[in-house]
């Protein structure tokens, strides 16, 4: 028996179409669950040391930059991912 993928832009299937979205909606909740986790253990502190030290050159309006949470979200993804390179750089052998 032969299995073949097709790429398709409308799914007919009712029940594919319903299978598809359970699995869309678990992903979607999972990963939701790692970017608040990322927002809040690492974006959010990072953005407040960003924000006092913006603050202290004198930009009054950074001081609410750490209640932003695409701000928040975007330090939290930033640093992930420059984390995960990092590893990928050092498990092939060229970092230090």
């Amino acid at each position: 028996m032969e299995l073949a993928i097709r790429v398709v832009e409308t799914v007919r299937s009712r029940v594919l179409a319903r299978a598809l979205l359970d699995v869309v909606v678990k992903l979607q909740s999972a990963m939701e669950g790692e970017v608040a986790r990322w927002m809040w253990m690492v974006g959010r502190p990072l953005a407040r040391r960003l924000s006092a030290i913006a603050q202290r050159w004198g930009h009054a309006s950074a001081g609410l930059w750490f209640a932003e949470p695409d701000f928040v979200r975007y330090l939290a993804m930033m640093q992930r991912n420059l984390r995960s390179c990092a590893r990928d750089v050092k498990g092939r052998g060229l970092g230090n």
